[in-house]
């Protein structure tokens, strides 16, 4: 994921300031393990992280607003990134966080296996990877399970959905008031809300449709 930030912001004003604008640059996202504010609870569960902590440079970026990411509060405790920074040997190295304002790290600074893991493809991608602790929070790994689990589950109920009216259509049995009509009136309704869903990019649990029961349709049908 890559975020866009405005331009045009003054610096110079306490950090605290720049909070909303800095949450709608990242789209509400954590800039690090892009899990969103609604599948964590709430903006209550993020701060803003400054990119290159306070700590350094005798906080040369503390009021500097491009240097403000939005970052949920798991991410930014001290056994994560924290005010965590690599000096000048690392730098040397290449090790460094992944800027998610300069590229999107997935697909080029590490790669998503199989059973979730992610795999290093870049030296920053190793170094965030280990810092973060990306491979070990087993919490991220379980949303990105739901996530996938969701997600079929909804395509799943869709593709019945659009099954049963074509099979509906085809025998005639759209009758306007009578129970099948009105069973397929109310699926036509919640069709977009399924497609908008399944085919957001990213995906992420929020605003989860209400589930259609679909074997009752199958019955009347």
């Amino acid at each position: 994921m890559k975020f866009d930030r405005r331009n045009g912001v003054a610096d110079g004003s306490p950090y605290q300031t720049y909070r909303e604008m800095t949450r709608e640059d990242f789209r509400r996202f954590c800039a690090y393990c892009f899990r969103h504010e609604g599948e964590l609870g709430g903006p209550g569960h993020f701060d803003q992280d400054h990119f290159e902590p306070k700590s350094v440079n005798n906080g040369a970026k503390e009021r500097v607003f491009l240097n403000l990411y939005w970052c949920c509060k798991d991410c930014n405790s001290r056994q994560n990134k924290g005010s965590t920074w690599p000096n000048a040997g690392e730098l040397s190295r290449g090790e460094c966080f992944c800027d998610p304002c300069h590229h999107d790290p997935d697909g080029t600074d590490y790669a998503r296996e199989a059973d979730l893991s992610l795999r290093a493809m870049t030296t920053s991608g190793g170094y965030t990877i280990r810092i973060l602790r990306l491979n070990e929070r087993t919490e991220l790994r379980s949303l990105l399970s739901d996530r996938d689990r969701v997600r079929r589950e909804y395509q799943q109920t869709l593709g019945l959905l659009r099954h049963l009216i074509q099979r509906a259509e085809q025998n005639g049995t759209i009758a306007a008031g009578s129970p099948i009509g009105s069973a397929i009136e109310a699926v036509r309704r919640v069709i977009p809300a399924y497609e908008q869903f399944v085919n957001a990019d990213p995906f992420v649990l929020t605003s989860v449709p209400e589930p259609v029961d679909a074997d009752s349709l199958v019955d009347l049908l």
